[in-house]
């Protein structure tokens, strides 16, 4: 049998360098794909509110979330489906908000109990088995409510929900592959430190190894709270320190278990064609373009409001000042807006004048593209599909500022109609915030996917200075 000092500073060792991996390479991937898997999910809840299968949650931003809860998965009358399904995914995505954006991703913070709960959180819908006849309440009610749109006429919001689904299968799965791997390491982790702090307090009787001996592990357990403080004592992998230790068994079971601390490189191929890079361009295009029908909608409820306003009743001056524009043939500046536009990423504000008109024409014409551009029957993806690399990543790229600066002008629009319209008449003013999350939604993904094709051409360029030649193969 394995001495247990070159075993236990060899698991030290493995430990160690797992950490590290975790911390450069795992954790900030898993926080990369709950930001995904919750991108993702919005997406598919703002089409389900924007049909009224679903109500949005109107005290969500009154609650305060300071730690990870798993919403309840029991039960769903069906008198009151809509309802408690609607505060369930309300409350599911609240948590997924919380991990992407206040939780700290570390080796610390992920413990056993932590990891309990994530696995919790990510299979709270069983997105590979997403049909009215799954056994998981939230999974049947969610499945049933979407199924109402494919009996419908509405084929672009079901496409955008069947891709939505298959990228959620796809992130979910690779989300379970990390938390096995950091379930390791802390189990791994946490029998390490039972060696190192506990064991030598605790005297073993000689013993067979034919069974675990029950009061090896009381023995533990009566050291185990003034050697290590503030820690769960978890029987089963005190159970599985004895085995390792003691039993006929002992050399393989240490051997699995530095094998589960090893580090899974990621082998990429000897030749790799740059061109294979393309799918990731396309991919980009087909989150952008999702944001297409949500444009379309937006600039139609900002026609409204500015029709809303533009039939206020007028003063005498402005009467008077619109019939003398018209006598002299002027243009009117009338649809000329000065609106005060907030820069998102250093909170600093400007104010720029909007020609309305103009901006509807510009609105409409991009909405237009984004919406048929991956049309498999229209004349511009015949064009994107045969276009080289090249000009495929300046397309994207242009669109990709288009709607970025109309993310920044919306916003501010609607602000100025909602204070130059009458009081009497703001409540027939429609917001636009479920659209714009899409499109900020559409827009996030669609930016993850370019970052990820230029990353991989600037490490494929700096392969080929080094005289490493990947050929066309």
């Amino acid at each position: 049998m394995e001495a247990n000092g070159d075993f236990q500073q060899r698991l030290t060792e493995a430990v160690s360098m797992k950490r590290q991996h975790l911390e450069k390479i795992e954790l900030p991937g898993l926080k990369e794909n709950f930001g995904l898997l919750l991108s993702t999910f919005t997406s598919i809840s703002t089409i389900l509110i924007r049909k009224s299968l679903i109500q949005e949650d109107p005290y969500r931003n009154d609650k305060k979330i300071s730690e990870l809860i798993v919403p309840p998965t029991s039960a769903i009358p069906e008198m009151e489906k809509q309802t408690l399904l609607s505060v369930r995914l309300s409350d599911y995505e609240s948590q997924l908000s919380f991990l992407v954006n206040y939780f700290q991703f570390s080796p610390d913070t992920l413990t056993l109990k932590v990891i309990k709960k994530l696995l919790a959180l990510v299979s709270y819908i069983k997105w590979d088995r997403l049909s009215s006849t799954c056994p998981d309440p939230n999974t049947r009610a969610l499945a049933e409510t979407i199924n109402k749109i494919k009996s419908g006429s509405d084929n672009l919001s079901m496409g955008i929900i069947k891709d939505a689904t298959g990228q959620l299968v796809k992130t979910a799965g690779q989300i379970l592959h990390s938390l096995k791997s950091i379930t390791s390491f802390q189990r791994e982790s946490y029998k390490l430190k039972v060696r190192q702090a506990v064991l030598p307090h605790v005297k073993a009787a000689e013993n067979d190894g034919s069974e675990i001996p029950d009061e090896l592990v009381r023995k533990v357990k009566q050291v185990f709270p003034s050697k290590i403080e503030r820690t769960p004592f978890y029987p089963d992998l005190i159970k599985e320190i004895i085995r390792e230790e003691f039993s006929p068994e002992g050399d393989s079971l240490k051997a699995a278990a530095l094998k589960k601390l090893e580090i899974q490189e990621n082998r990429k191929e000897k030749k790799q064609s740059p061109a294979s890079y393309t799918p990731l361009l396309l991919e980009s295009l087909k989150f952008l373009a999702s944001a297409g029908p949500y444009l379309n909608d937006i600039r139609m409820k900002i026609a409204e409001s500015n029709q809303i306003l533009q039939s206020r009743k007028l003063s005498f001056s402005e009467r008077f000042r619109r019939w003398m524009e018209k006598v002299f043939g002027r243009t009117s500046e009338e649809m000329i807006y000065t609106v005060e536009v907030v820069n998102p990423r250093t909170s600093t504000s400007k104010i720029e004048k909007i020609d309305f008109m103009e901006y509807m024409t510009n609105l409409t014409r991009r909405s237009q593209v984004l919406t048929n551009m991956m049309k498999k029957n229209s004349t511009l993806f015949q064009q994107i599909q045969t276009s080289p690399e090249d000009k495929i990543f300046d397309f994207l790229s242009k669109n990709i500022e288009e709607v970025q600066l109309f993310l920044r002008t919306l916003p501010a629009l609607d602000a100025y109609f909602r204070e130059e319209v009458p009081a009497e008449d703001r409540k027939r003013l429609r917001g636009n915030k479920l659209e714009l999350n899409a499109v900020k939604n559409s827009l996030v993904k669609a930016n993850q996917k370019k970052h990820e094709f230029v990353s991989k051409k600037e490490e494929l360029e700096q392969l080929k200075r080094l005289g490493i030649d990947f050929g066309n193969s």
